[in-house]
């Protein structure tokens, strides 16, 4: 803090103002980063838990069905849709499922969630099952 001599004027001068105000820019610029990577990071976790819950409901919905329905004949792909086998949840989600025969009369049902279009908020999901 800047006095003049034989003065009773004190104050701050423009250069520590200046200074003070760098420091709390600084600050705050910390803070907004935390924030920022803290909304991405909960975004993901959404998308994340819809996916699952998505993957989940396909292989309910295939495991309601009758075993000898068309719709749980062997086939699909995880990598590529295949007719029959992959299905548009929305205009968010890709559902893609594989359906192979298993031990004792079950079938391995293997569904993948992706994004419908190239996300970074956004995690493959993919579940593994049997069903009878």
């Amino acid at each position: 803090m800047f006095t003049q001599p034989n003065s009773h004027q004190t104050g701050f001068t423009i250069l520590e103002c200046a200074i003070a105000l760098a420091i709390t820019l600084i600050g705050v610029l910390a803070i907004e980063v935390f924030v920022i990577n803290g909304l991405g990071m909960q975004t993901l976790a959404s998308n994340s838990s819809i996916a699952n819950s998505l993957a989940k409901a396909k292989v309910e919905e295939l495991q309601a069905r009758s075993s000898n329905d068309p719709a749980r004949t062997n086939g699909g792909s995880l990598s590529a849709n295949v007719t029959n086998y992959y299905d548009t949840v929305g205009t968010n989600y890709v559902r893609r499922w594989v359906i192979s025969d298993a031990a004792n009369g079950t079938q391995n049902v293997q569904v993948r969630v992706l994004p419908s279009q190239s996300s970074k908020a956004f995690t493959t999901v993919t579940i593994e099952t049997l069903i009878q």
